[in-house]
């Protein structure tokens, strides 16, 4: 059996996390043991130079950013009920950059944020993989203000959320509405309209 680092429930990156150096250590806990959960979403190589592929990313970053911030780790895939680095290693990263990523942003979500990108080191394959950190704890929640092409993986006015499985969709129950609004904390505190 292989023994796994303890990774708290909440893997979302710090201010003291990136003041402390933790992060690196997260990063590479992360990409060591790939997996999806609510707050991580894996995908294989996107190309950020292409309309579909930013689609693909604004989904998964909308639906973070909805429900508590994560990470995005490109470069994965999903084989024999695990997640191994894809094949097919770009020559270079040039493509996922910050700026790109928030171009991204951007253009699909609304209001926008800001995303960090990491380049981190796999710590079996030494290559270097781009993981994308998505905040959360939005004032309001974030929809899409454009559909991606042919009105695939991102339809405009639309809200995102992680959702068991896990996937990155439109809320499917009426507590999920209740969580995406924060009606919990409305009923509680109604002067916070």
């Amino acid at each position: 059996m292989i023994s796994r680092p303890f990774l708290p429930r909440s893997t979302k990156v710090t201010k003291q996390d990136q003041n402390s150096g933790n992060i690196q250590r997260r990063l590479q806990a992360l990409l060591a043991y790939p997996r999806e959960d609510l707050d991580i979403e894996l995908k294989g190589w996107l190309d950020l130079s292409s309309e579909c592929d930013k689609s693909i990313l604004a989904q998964a970053i909308l639906a973070l950013a909805n429900s508590g911030g994560g990470y995005v780790l490109l470069g994965f895939a999903e084989e024999g009920g695990g997640w191994i680095p894809a094949e097919q290693y770009p020559s270079h990263l040039n493509g996922y950059t910050q700026d790109i990523v928030n171009g991204i942003v951007q253009r699909y979500a609304d209001p926008p944020f800001h995303c960090e990108v990491y380049h981190a080191l796999h710590p079996q394959s030494g290559l270097l993989f781009p993981i994308v950190t998505v905040p959360g704890g939005h004032k309001v929640p974030i929809r899409a203000k454009r559909d991606g092409p042919n009105g695939e993986h991102v339809r405009q006015n639309t809200y995102y959320i992680r959702g068991l499985g896990p996937t990155s969709e439109p809320p499917q129950f009426g507590q999920e509405y209740d969580e995406l609004i924060g009606i919990d904390e409305l009923v509680m505190n109604p002067r916070a309209l």
